[in-house]
């Protein structure tokens, strides 16, 4: 954990998925796609702008209405919530302010927590300080722990921009090259790809998604007799799903003992 001081308290902080339960990671991940899906900032309304500019002739119109309900999520989130989704997220990951355990991480709750650290002198220039480094710990341990389940979210925008690099390279050394208009139009298609927005309202949302995944995965363990309830840590949780997989792989007999 991290002891973090602001102007007027110090807070703990995990920064480990082997500390923080998997409930307010989950809590935690809820919040950050709203971050990173709507944002609440000036800023932020720009680029869903410039996302919706971005799919003017796609051939989904999924994703342009998705893309509008993301917009309109936006300004509702702006109207209803006196704190960022980048604040709640945060508030997930506080155990302690001055030594005091946070008891109540319920949506109200979190809500609570983000207006005393308001008022304990948690501005938003000191939160970007503070979320992206703890973040980054954070998930670096998770793709470590689980690369297939948690993959680092920051390689596919590097592999993108390492093709970039490499059509722009292929055109300088043969501008006729007859196959540059196909790799274009393949890293264009998969640019598009990139900038489709998640789906943040309607039926099966991503949004209810995390946390009913989440309850579901729980309530499986637990009829399995497992220790796990919402203090579980999010490696231990996810060490028994392990095991739980591998157990009832096990059991599952191969099409050559079922033709047998």
């Amino acid at each position: 954990m991290q002891i973090l001081t602001l102007p007027s308290a110090t807070i703990t902080v995990h920064d480990s998925p082997r500390t923080l339960p998997e409930s307010r990671r989950v809590e935690c991940d809820y919040y950050s796609l709203i971050e990173s899906s709507v944002g609440s900032t000036q800023d932020d309304i720009d680029r869903h702008f410039e996302v919706m500019a971005g799919l003017v002739g796609c051939d989904d119109p999924n994703a342009q209405l998705t893309a509008i309900n993301n917009t309109r999520f936006l300004f509702a989130n702006l109207l209803g919530k006196q704190y960022s989704a980048r604040s709640l997220a945060f508030c997930c990951l506080v155990e302690k302010i001055d030594d005091k355990p946070w008891e109540d991480y319920s949506p109200e709750g979190i809500e609570e927590l983000a207006r005393v650290l308001s008022a304990k002198g948690l501005t938003d220039e000191l939160l970007l300080q503070t979320w992206g480094p703890v973040k980054k710990k954070l998930y670096s341990e998770l793709t470590q722990f689980d690369p297939e389940r948690f993959p680092d979210m920051e390689e596919p925008n590097f592999i993108l921009q390492q093709k970039a690099l490499l059509i722009e390279l292929d055109s300088l050394i043969d501008p006729d090259d007859p196959a540059l208009a196909y790799q274009i139009d393949a890293l264009n298609q998969e640019i598009q790809e990139s900038i489709k927005p998640a789906q943040l309202t309607g039926p099966n949302n991503q949004l209810e998604i995390i946390r009913e995944s989440y309850v579901s995965n729980k309530i499986a363990m637990q009829m399995e007799g497992l220790p796990v309830d919402d203090k579980t840590s999010t490696i231990a949780f996810w060490q028994y799903v392990k095991a739980l997989e591998a157990k009832y792989k096990r059991n599952t007999p191969t099409n050559h003992e079922l033709v047998e």
